[in-house]
């Protein structure tokens, strides 16, 4: 699986990979604060160790695959580490910013709706001064208008590609933020 630039689609398509879906990618020069009251029932955290195992089996079911040893280097990467705890103090639900070199990068975001994975986005964008950048998958039209709102804008959408398979691996429909294209 990888997602393609336009450019090196027909490249991609000679190697057996087919186009199977799309991810949006929104661009933001400033961002207009604007919250879900949904804390009520949850509670927004700084990543502590002791998260890992659940950040890890939450990042697990809505990528569709393991990958503990990215997700370690990526935490470590990050401006940011922020989870979502239920009133049983469960973890439901994270996102990471990675600054890069010229926007805040918004994900993976993972969460149980979209009103959560927008409380993650507004904690993780909170203050930034300049850019920010979030590749959301297909599957939520709400947290993209949501997006919009607070001055997000689509500036592409690149296709997602697979070898071997027309379908996407199962996912559970809880990853609002991919880490990055080039990582997925």
């Amino acid at each position: 699986m990888l997602i393609s630039t336009e450019e090196g689609k027909p490249l991609y398509e000679k190697l057996g990979f087919r186009r199977v879906d799309v991810v949006h990618k929104f661009l933001c020069e400033n961002f207009i604060h604007n919250p879900f009251d949904c804390l009520a029932k949850f509670t927004l955290e700084h990543f502590q160790a002791d998260d890992f195992q659940k950040v890890r089996e939450l990042d697990a079911a809505a990528f569709g695959d393991q990958r503990s040893i990215f997700l370690r280097n990526r935490i470590k990467q990050s401006k940011q580490c922020m989870v979502v705890k239920n009133k049983y103090n469960e973890n439901v639900g994270f996102g990471l910013s990675i600054q890069g070199s010229m926007n805040l990068i918004i994900g993976p975001i993972v969460a149980p709706d979209h009103k959560i994975a927008v409380t993650l986005v507004n904690a993780l964008a909170f203050n930034h001064r300049g850019h920010l950048r979030i590749d959301v998958p297909s599957s939520h039209p709400n947290f993209m208008k949501f997006l919009n709102q607070c001055g997000f804008v689509k500036v592409n959408e690149p296709p997602i590609m697979l070898e071997n398979s027309a379908i996407m691996p199962s996912r559970n429909q809880e990853l609002y933020g991919i880490a990055a294209q080039v990582f997925g």
